[in-house]
Parts: C-alpha cells; sequence; structure tokens
C-alpha cells in the first residue's frame, strides 16, 4: 500500500482553508487544517508538507518556520 501525503494547511481564514483543502484533495492528497500556528506546532505530527499563511495573528507564517526548524523532520514549508 502506498503512501498518500499529508499536507498541513495553517491559516486563521477558515474560507482559505477550506478552499485549499478542495484544491489539495483534488489533487489525491490527504489534508489536515489547523486555526493557527500554536494550534499546529501542538496538534501536528508526521506531516509530508506545510502550507502556512505569512501574517497571522499571534505566532506568523515566518515565526512557524523557525519553530520547525528546531524540529526534526523538518516538512517543506509553503508561505
Amino acid at each position: 500500500m502506498s503512501h498518500i501525503p499529508l499536507i498541513a494547511v495553517v491559516d486563521d481564514d477558515l474560507a482559505i482553508r477550506e478552499a485549499l483543502e478542495n484544491l489539495i484533495k483534488s489533487h489525491g492528497y490527504d489534508c489536515r487544517l489547523f486555526g493557527s500556528a500554536e494550534e499546529f506546532l501542538q496538534l501536528a505530527s508526521d506531516v509530508d508538507c506545510v502550507v502556512v499563511d505569512v501574517e497571522m495573528p499571534g505566532m506568523n507564517g515566518l515565526e512557524i518556520q523557525q519553530a520547525m526548524n528546531r524540529r526534526s523532520p523538518r516538512p517543506p514549508t509553503i508561505s
């Protein structure tokens, strides 16, 4: 059985999260949605790629990338 890549979407805008989820799933990938960087860092594990909004309240997209760089493994990030 092949592994279906899991892409995390981190964005404070629900409409954007849902639109990206539909796009990602339409291409055959699995997707998990997070409303904040803090939520993602607490709950996410084993993601293959992260799509993150740069401008969010609280921790922004650049800060989440810095936090992820201190973790292993470090999945590719699109911001």
